[in-house]
């Protein structure tokens, strides 16, 4: 894969638990979207077959069949909640999709689609070295994707969106007032980083530091504003040799936040972080005991 992106729990109006949990979309070599599912609780699954090898359920009948195609080209793609993709241009255009499908195999991309789909809601997004969002999840009638996007010079940037799709180049419609702000500096040095319901980010050495963000985009370049305490936090170490990672929240024995990473053989490997930011280098403390367990292959 190209990539892969956990799409986002998404929104409810009363406390009915978080929809879309494990839903991941993968960009193949072709540039076809492909969608999987993962309900397993990371037990070991080296074939990435939909039982486990305890018998247990773990991918969901429509993993890996194609929704789509022509998504080799985009800088970012990012899992916003509520179904909504937001995907990034190479001339800086913002792109908004919303996937309601439930992984029949497309590959036109006609079915599942929001008719708005592919509509321009923003520009200038091309010079970030990082983009990543906090999609909109959990109990709230006015659901808001986060995003954040890193300048060359480190200063983090922050973005609200309420809106609905609605096509605007200019990027007024639907965004927060404060969009655009500087909410913080230094995250230019990250290998990549990962926008759950926090934030994890690895640094080239493998050191996995974490961020949770309270904020609503007030400026303050030092990152005094808006940030747990806890924030910057290394909770884990050596991973440095990770190509991809992705994840989101889980509401499975409790809120917690499941990464997937794909190494260097492809294998996927499935993580789920407890923990509330406790410094911990070694990575021993909030980790579920099953974390780095491999669920599949060939990504």
């Amino acid at each position: 894969m190209r990539k892969i992106v956990y799409t986002g729990n998404g929104t409810v109006p009363v406390d009915s638990g978080l929809p879309h949990v494990g839903r991941i979309f993968g960009i193949d070599d072709a540039g076809d979207l492909r969608y999987f599912r993962y309900v397993g609780n990371g037990q070991k699954n080296p074939t990435g077959a939909h039982r486990a090898e305890d018998g247990t359920p773990s991918w969901d009948g429509n993993t890996g069949n194609p929704i789509g195609r022509g998504w080799q080209g985009f800088l970012h793609v990012l899992g916003c909640g509520d179904g909504v993709i937001m995907a990034v241009r190479e001339n800086g255009d913002l792109l908004w999709y919303r996937y309601d499908g439930d992984g029949t195999a497309d590959q036109t991309g006609a079915l599942g689609w929001d008719p708005g789909s592919g509509a321009t809601i923003g520009n200038g997004f091309q010079s970030f070295v990082h983009l990543f969002a906090k999609p909109a999840e959990g109990m709230t009638t006015r659901p808001m994707a986060q995003l954040f996007g890193v300048d060359p010079n480190g200063d983090l940037r922050w973005y609200g969106y309420r809106g609905n799709g609605e096509p605007d180049p200019s990027g007024v419609k639907g965004w927060h007032p404060n969009s655009g702000n500087v909410i913080g500096n230094g995250w230019a040095d990250f290998q990549y980083i990962v926008g759950t319901s926090d934030v994890f980010a690895v640094k080239p050495d493998g050191a996995l530091h974490w961020y949770r963000y309270n904020g609503d985009g007030t400026a303050d370049r030092s990152g005094a504003t808006g940030w747990d305490s806890r924030s910057g936090s290394q909770v884990g170490r050596g991973w440095q040799g990770m190509r991809m990672v992705t994840g989101g929240t889980v509401d499975s024995g409790g809120r917690g936040t499941v990464l997937f990473a794909v190494d260097q053989e492809d294998r996927l490997l499935w993580y789920r972080y407890d923990g509330h930011g406790e410094p911990d280098p070694t990575g021993a403390l909030g980790w579920n005991p099953r974390s780095s367990t491999q669920i599949g292959r060939g990504f």
